[in-house]
């Protein structure tokens, strides 16, 4: 523990940012202390703070949250993620309103405890977050997915004879439980990955890399201002959870797509001005554009698709467009 506001003060001078890393990570006593407007001084400090204090236990205290933006302080998908992880891991927050600038969190060691006696806050039912506006469903992941692995893992390593464990046996087997989430707002919204980028790049990434199999489903597009859509996702663990070694090459090369996808969702019905399906072409267009520049990175053999959808259950209207390749390094990247 004591380490950790000295590494990542390290890594952040190694990467070129001396003037900023004294700032980042300090220690007060007991409790380690991060700045908020560090960097680009925006909500994933606030995320992955929270999250590394719940798991590794450290008494944590967040100030100037989210200073560099223009209207700093909680907003209210800020407020749900870290609702969440005092839920879901335990402990004592305060300063959780919308516009806080300053939250303090002590784990007080629950997350491990509750794990090792199965407490229904984690492995109860249906994990629900609702942001109650549009804001982003995948940025809530992004808090959300780490504390749920963990209780994955830990789960793992309680013996399974003991009465309180989560691992169930079928047979002669022993299985491992799942975690289900649904979060509510905004699908595919600004400033955020869109759901597709979790369903098309995250989830495939996951498994392949750490042998951790998530999926992810929209039962409804959040789009912005009236949001209120919603993603839900299921976590379980593969029989062996390691990681897979980064694809290398000794000859430095520019990657070859393999496939291409281009994904174009819309939402809000049918709105008067997409009369019938008009709004398809936006599609091959995307294609088009898509072929055009990347043409430096493809051959003969890249295959191209192309999928549209409306969401007419979706409050607001909206539409996003996403782009999806999967390269000969094994990778896939995504732009939308």
């Amino acid at each position: 523990k004591v380490c950790i506001a000295d590494s990542a003060c390290a890594a952040m001078m190694g990467a070129g940012f001396e003037a900023e890393a004294d700032r980042l990570v300090t220690r007060e006593g007991d409790e380690i202390v991060v700045d908020g407007s560090v960097l680009e001084g925006g909500g994933q400090i606030l995320r992955t703070a929270s999250v590394l204090a719940a798991l590794w236990d450290l008494k944590l205290r967040i100030r100037s949250i989210r200073g560099k933006r223009t209207k700093p302080g909680l907003r209210p998908q800020h407020l749900k993620g870290l609702e969440f992880v005092r839920d879901f891991c335990g402990g004592t927050m305060t300063g959780l309103e919308v516009g806080s600038v300053e939250v303090a969190y002590d784990p007080r060691g629950q997350f491990r405890e509750r794990v090792a006696r199965a407490d229904d806050s984690i492995f109860g039912a249906t994990h629900m977050v609702d942001v109650k506006t549009a804001g982003s469903c995948t940025l809530l992941l992004q808090t959300a997915l780490p504390c749920l692995v963990a209780s994955l893992l830990l789960c793992r390593c309680c013996p399974p004879t003991s009465p309180d464990s989560k691992r169930q046996r079928k047979g002669s087997e022993v299985q491992d439980p799942t975690q289900v989430l649904v979060l509510r707002g905004g699908t595919d919204v600004p400033f955020a990955p869109l759901a597709d980028y979790a369903i098309r790049v995250l989830c495939p990434a996951l498994l392949a890399r750490f042998g951790v199999k998530v999926s992810a489903k929209v039962n409804r597009r959040g789009f912005y201002p009236k949001g209120k859509g919603e993603l839900e996702v299921r976590v379980s663990l593969c029989e062996r959870v390691e990681a897979a070694a980064a694809t290398s090459t000794s000859e430095p090369r520019a990657a070859v797509l393999k496939h291409f996808k281009t994904i174009v969702v819309c939402g809000g019905g049918k709105p008067k001005d997409w009369k019938g399906e008009s709004w398809k072409p936006l599609a091959t267009i995307a294609e088009k554009m898509a072929e055009a520049a990347l043409k430096e990175y493809t051959d003969d053999s890249t295959a191209f698709e192309k999928e549209v959808s409306c969401d007419e259950k979706s409050l607001s209207p909206g539409l996003s467009i996403v782009l999806a390749a999967e390269t000969d390094y094994d990778c896939v990247r995504e732009g939308g």
